[in-house]
Order: C-alpha cells, then structure tokens, then sequence
C-alpha cells in the first residue's frame, strides 16, 4: 500500500474510532478483518458504488454486509457514506484492518500470528502468550499457524512487532553475518 493511502486510511480510522469507541462492540469489530477481506474479493461492488445510476443500491449492499457482520446499520452507515462522498470507497477494506487495530489500540489489547514448525501444546502456548504480555504490556490475541518453514522454533507478529526464534532465523543471521579475519 502506498504510504499516503497508508496515512489516509489510519485517518479514517482513528476519527472513527474516537468518535465511536464507546458504541462499538468488541464481538463486532473481531469481524473486521473478515469483512475486509470479503470486500477485496469483491472490489467490483466497491467500483460499482461509485457510478452514479448504481450508487445508492451499492451502498445499501455495503452496509447490509456490515450489518451481516454484526455491525448496527447506524455504525456502518457513516462511514461508507463518508468515504462514498469523498470518492474514497475503494480504500474501506483497509479502513476496515485500521479500524480493528485502533480499536484494540484504543483498548490495550494487540493481536499477533504465531507460527511455529509443529502444533503447539497447551503449555508452550500459553508460555509465548505470557512473553508477549509482559513485552507489550497489552492483554494478547493470537491466531496460531503451523509453519513447516521454520524448521524448528516460532515466529510471533503483529502490525508493529515480530520475534522469532527458530533455526531458519539463526542461519539467516549466519549467512549475513561479515567473515571475521
């Protein structure tokens, strides 16, 4: 993404936010990424919102599929309405991630992947959850992935932070570390 959409749609998002916090439920907007994803699979009806013969029938889909989601109509509405009357629609699927990590931000909580080269027990996940707590000093929520790649060990990201500790990380930094003489 372009750094000007970048800060564009974090601007979208932190106004929506601060004005809608308080009204936003947290069920609601875990379905933001979902949402997002729905539309950039179909950015033909983010295009289609934008002909003026279509418009409104579009924006009522839009908000139906917000509303789909679990989001109240009177959440939704203004701000596909703001974005439709800046000819700014297409960029909703990422004003929908922002939305997610500023609410989380605005609630202390982070969301992070962790991979890692095996299934993890219990125990083991909930000691790397325990390490991110107290890095970040934020409540976790994690997605788990199984990633054969890593050889061995685990990588855990976010939007701003990442920590790896595994095999393939130790011998990237093998091959870049300069020979000694």
């Amino acid at each position: 993404m372009k750094r000007d959409v970048e800060i564009l749609t974090r601007r979208y998002a932190q106004a929506y936010v601060h004005l809608f916090r308080e009204r936003l439920s947290f069920d609601a907007v875990q379905k933001l990424p979902a949402i997002a994803a729905l539309l950039e699979q179909h950015r033909s009806l983010l295009i289609f919102a934008g002909l003026h013969d279509t418009k409104e029938k579009t924006l009522v889909q839009i908000v139906e599929l917000f509303t789909l989601g679990g989001f109240d109509e009177s959440l939704s509405y203004p701000l596909i309405n703001l974005l439709a009357s800046h000819n700014r629609l297409k960029i909703l699927p990422w004003v929908a991630k922002k939305i997610y990590d500023e609410y989380l931000e605005a609630k202390g909580i982070m969301h992070f992947t962790i991979e890692s080269a095996v299934p993890l027990h219990d125990d083991e996940r909930e000691a790397f959850v325990a390490f991110l707590r107290k890095k970040t000093g934020k409540q976790i929520l994690y997605s788990l992935v199984v990633n054969p790649t890593l050889i061995a060990g685990v990588k855990m990201y976010s939007n701003t932070l990442g920590f790896e500790h595994s095999i393939r990380q130790r011998l990237y930094e093998l091959a870049c570390k300069p020979l000694s003489t």
